[in-house]
């Protein structure tokens, strides 16, 4: 019986050790073997009579010497890494272990004596036997180029029939139309390229989608996301080097060409009365900021609303105004002068006063004309007539209907002639205030445009005079950049072009401030919303980048006062890109890589490529922005464009050398999650569930949370209604892959009739199972499906509105929180958020004990020592009492456990004395984004509380107050604070 176990029984190929262990020998014998060196032992070089035989002791040498060579050789090739492998992990690629090109030029010739050395299988394409689909293939393209080759040649022997057929006035005649501005109509996506056409039948590719797609992993083919291909993350591990290039050393950039753009046109009172109705406040319209923002100098970030609706905000915006002078003579003044020291004042002030100015001017030249004229006869002096202020033919034409004012006025006995004048320029500059003109843009996530862009639309309708609204999403492009360095890396790049250097024009000035912001380590320092305009040239001309001189302290000093004086405040600068005939005379007029690189092949080594007069200015528009939350993080620029010139400035600004070394990194929509998560500040749409883009994310992760927990067996999976949350308290709250709001507001189903019937069918001593207890994966999504979503009915309020709308907001309405976990603990994405217990005291009092704790705890970090006392130093103590005491004084107490923790001491997370969490009626809300943060060094969240369960904490001027989450699926709450964003 003995033999016959010992058969059945299993013996290892590798005598019972495991493949790692046989793996590590292996390894460790070809180590001995490449470092053994062969050797003949001498007495074979000895006769028989102890003689040397001079021939074999030579040959044995000759031996010996031969195997210490290869020897030598493969001791040095055994254990080497390969060139391949020695790459950077960001140039890895998969197929440079057979592929000479896949590794960098410096390392190509090693690889090929490696893999030459080796005998590794290599594969050339020009060389590979291909198969008969390939071949096929390949057969029918080469037809196809021959008969498109025929078909060119008819084409272009019909073209110069016709082209040597139209005479030169035809010619002359034939001017480039430009296509018609679209009013009030969404603009279509450009036309792909015949290559890439079906690829982008639902959706759309960004600038740079190209450089993204190499390096980064995309959304889906067939899930774009907010109808755009946009990159989520790169493909190397990048989450600690993110916050390390945004915060201490380097710079992340981004593509944010997928965020919309609506350009509003109208006259000035039109565009305040849209922004008016649609939630701008009118503290902000009225306020000494709202001059600088109409002159182009700062930017409005803030809430939009519905019209109709007061409760109903739409989403956040930036709106820019365009600084555009109301008079041309103002703007030829511009160009040909210096900033006068006056030019702080509103910009409506500084016109009249031009116009007094030209006024007088006029009324120097003609007095001796007005002397003799008698202005009580009209027919013989007319008051249009005069010389006023240099009108123009369309200010003489605003005189006609203030004849009969000039006319009242004299009846009164006013013969003074100056009065008359002054008078009528009064009206006369009331009339243009009035009837001046202006544009603005508006920046919009992509997931609230359609939203946002009907309501405007809308709004607009009913303004009078209407303005016009024009779609400007796939016009105008943008790329944001945050980090300290990131302001070396956008100066390197956009160089502004001065058309004359030497007059200290308005453009010049810009450049010049541009250029002094060298030593900006965070846009935060700047005032906020700050605005700079300029049009550069294209950074693929000019030389190699060089890495920037780090500023000295005399550059340090001339900064401040940059920062401290301001001068664009004082200075009237138009932006080009507001100008649609500048964004397509760059599109349109900018040179191909091809052409590039041909006339930079012409140059000298070392010279530049000299500019030509068809070389386009590139109009943009450079906005410092900063975080909501008040906090000294770190600011970011946003620089906006036309979309074509995206792509050059993206890949100049890529590759350009900084002065801490490297270059700048690249980040995907997780990135931008990650810094706005560490500053603590709310992320659009995903923290805003009360809005209806944040909605309608809201179901998108859902489903992608339901899918994962459907995918998991039924052992590896929670079972969410077998949950034990203590006192009582069995099944999770809601849907555990949810922020489920509807619960919140709903309240539990009412399921007594349920239980009382499940009771009587079921027999005694079963446990009775929950809804979904005991079903697979299947029934439970058909039965989550089965249960229509609801419509979002949910509603969002701004922290800037909370104090205006007390009492007057929707039960179901949303503010968005930050929390902080007192103790230990990371809250999670879904996690439930409770307030203090409301109905059970003594549970009330657990949870004020944990707080408690916490302060003394805080207070007691770092206790002092005890001096030693010896008490067991006694005439009648034994030695091991005396040495056990001497021992524990200097060892200290011994470590934690349940056994040795004192009873009047706080029971901690895991005890069994730990207060369990809250009811369902104290539930006021969910944790949307919740992660440990590399900035602050813990464990914090972003999350949505019910306005109507804490509207106590927030009377007074309150901002915050306790909470405890819960992680979805566990039952060990933690105490936190909350706090209002923003």
């Amino acid at each position: 019986m003995e033999k016959q176990k010992n058969l059945k029984r299993k013996v290892p190929d590798n005598g019972g050790k495991t493949q790692a262990s046989s793996r590590q020998d292996a390894k460790r014998a070809k180590t001995q073997n490449a470092r053994t060196i062969l050797a003949q032992s001498s007495e074979k070089a000895l006769n028989s009579n102890g003689d040397l035989d001079v021939a074999a002791f030579v040959k044995a040498r000759e031996y010996e010497i031969n195997a210490l060579e290869s020897a030598m050789t493969s001791a040095k090739h055994g254990l080497t890494t390969r060139a391949f492998q020695q790459v950077p992990r960001e140039l890895r690629r998969r197929t440079a272990s057979h592929n000479v090109k896949k590794v960098p030029k410096r390392l190509r010739a090693r690889a090929a004596k490696e893999m030459i050395l080796d005998n590794t299988p290599t594969v050339n394409s020009r060389n590979r036997k291909l198969d008969g689909h390939t071949r096929l293939r390949l057969e029918k393209a080469k037809e196809l180029q021959k008969t498109n080759a025929r078909s060119k040649v008819k084409r272009a022997t019909t073209k110069e029939k016709k082209s040597t057929e139209c005479t030169a006035e035809k010619q002359d005649s034939q001017a480039i139309q430009l296509p018609k501005p679209k009013q009030n109509v969404l603009s279509k996506p450009p036309i792909a390229s015949s290559k890439f056409q079906k690829r982008q039948t639902n959706k759309s590719w960004l600038p740079t989608h190209m450089f993204h797609a190499k390096r980064a992993h995309m959304t889906p083919p067939k899930e774009p996301l907010w109808r755009f291909a946009i990159p989520l993350t790169p493909t190397e591990k990048s989450y600690r080097p993110t916050h390390r290039a945004a915060n201490d050393k380097g710079c992340v950039a981004w593509d944010t060409s997928y965020m919309s753009t609506i350009g509003v046109q109208g006259q000035v009172e039109s565009l305040l009365g849209l922004l008016r109705s649609m939630g701008v406040p009118e503290t902000f319209l009225s306020s000494p900021l709202a001059s600088k923002w109409k002159r182009g100098a700062r930017s409005w970030s803030g809430w939009l609303r519905e019209r109709d609706s007061v409760d109903q905000w739409i989403t956040h915006v930036t709106v820019i105004w365009c600084a555009k002078p109301s008079d041309p003579t103002m703007e030829k003044e511009d160009r040909h002068k210096a900033p006068a020291a006056d030019e702080d004042k509103p910009l409506d002030n500084r016109q009249t006063e031009d116009e007094n100015v030209e006024q007088e001017n006029h009324q120097d030249t003609g007095q001796e004309d007005l002397d003799g004229m008698d202005l009580r006869e009209p027919q013989e002096a007319d008051p249009q007539e005069l010389p006023l202020v240099g009108l123009e033919e369309e200010h003489e034409k605003e005189l006609d209907g203030l004849h009969g004012g000039a006319q009242s006025i004299v009846e009164h006995g006013q013969s003074s002639k100056q009065e008359i004048l002054s008078e009528l320029e009064q009206r006369i500059v009331a009339s243009r205030q009035k009837k001046a003109r202006g544009s603005l843009f508006i920046r919009v996530h992509p997931s609230a445009f359609l939203q946002l862009w009907n309501e405007v639309l809308k709004v607009a309708k009913l303004q009078r005079p209407q303005p016009s609204i024009e779609d400007l999403r796939f016009e105008i492009g943008s790329i944001g950049i945050t980090g300290p360095s990131a302001s070396e890396g956008l100066i390197a790049v956009l160089k502004p072009r001065l058309s004359n250097p030497f007059e200290t024009l308005p453009v010049n000035v810009v450049a010049e401030v541009w250029s002094s912001l060298l030593g900006v380590t965070s846009p935060a320092t700047l005032p906020p919303g700050t605005v700079l305009g300029f049009n550069c040239a294209d950074p693929r001309l000019g030389p190699p980048l060089p890495k920037v001189k780090v500023n000295e302290e005399s550059d340090d000093d001339k900064l401040l006062q940059v920062l401290a004086a301001w001068p664009l405040d004082k200075t009237h600068c138009v932006a080009e890109i507001f100008d649609r005939n500048a964004r397509l005379a760059a599109s349109r007029l900018l040179p191909s890589q091809k052409s590039i690189n041909r006339r930079k092949g012409d140059c000298l080594p070392g010279e530049s490529v000299s500019p030509l007069p068809s070389d386009p200015e590139i109009p943009i528009l450079v906005l410092a922005s900063r975080s909501d939350n008040g906090n000294s993080t770190q600011g970011s620029w946003t620089v906006l464009m036309p979309w074509k010139c995206i792509q050059p400035v993206w890949y100049s600004l890529m590759y350009c050398p900084l002065s801490v070394g490297g270059t700048p990194r690249f980040g995907g929509l997780d990135e931008e999650r990650q810094l706005t998560f560490e500053h603590a500040t709310p992320w659009f749409p995903g923290d805003f569930p009360g809005t209806k883009a944040g909605w309608d994310w809201e179901l998108r992760e859902r489903e992608k949370r339901e899918a994962d927990w459907a995918k998991r067996p039924k052992g590896k999976r929670i079972e969410w209604d077998s949950l034990d949350l203590g006192g009582g308290k069995r099944g999770e709250i809601g849907r555990g892959w949810a922020c489920d709001w509807e619960r919140l507001f709903a309240g539990p189903p009412n399921t007594a009739g349920k239980d009382e019937t499940a009771a009587k069918e079921s027999p005694k001593g079963k446990k009775k199972k929950g809804k979904h207890y005991g079903k697979d994966a299947s029934e439970q999504g058909k039965a989550t499906e089965a249960a229509p979503t609801p419509a979002c009915d949910l509603r969002h309020v701004p922290p800037s509105r909370l104090s205006t709308i007390s009492g007057t907001f929707s039960s179901k309405t949303l503010i968005t929180v930050k929390i902080a976990l007192i103790h230990r603990g990371v809250p999670k994405t879904c996690a439930r958020i409770y307030r203090l217990p409301t109905i059970d005291k003594s549970l009330h009092i657990k949870w004020l004990e944990q707080i408690l704790s916490a302060k003394n705890k805080s207070k007691t970090k770092h206790p002092r020592k005890q001096p030693f006392i010896d008490t067991f130093a006694t005439d009648d103590a034994s030695n091991h009492a005396y040495s056990a005491a001497q021992m524990s004084s200097i060892i200290g107490p011994k470590p934690y456990t349940k056994e040795n923790r004192p009873e009047t001491e706080t029971p901690r997370a895991g005890d069994p004395n730990y207060p369990h969490v809250p009811g369902e009626e104290d539930l006021i809300g969910f944790i949307t984004t919740g992660n440990f943060n590399l900035g602050q060094g813990k464990g914090t969240g972003i999350g949505c509380l019910a306005l109507k369960k804490v509207e106590g904490e927030l009377r007074n001027g309150g901002k915050g107050g306790l909470c405890i989450v819960r992680e979805v699926g566990m039952a060990l709450g933690r105490v936190g604070r909350w706090e209002v964003c923003g």
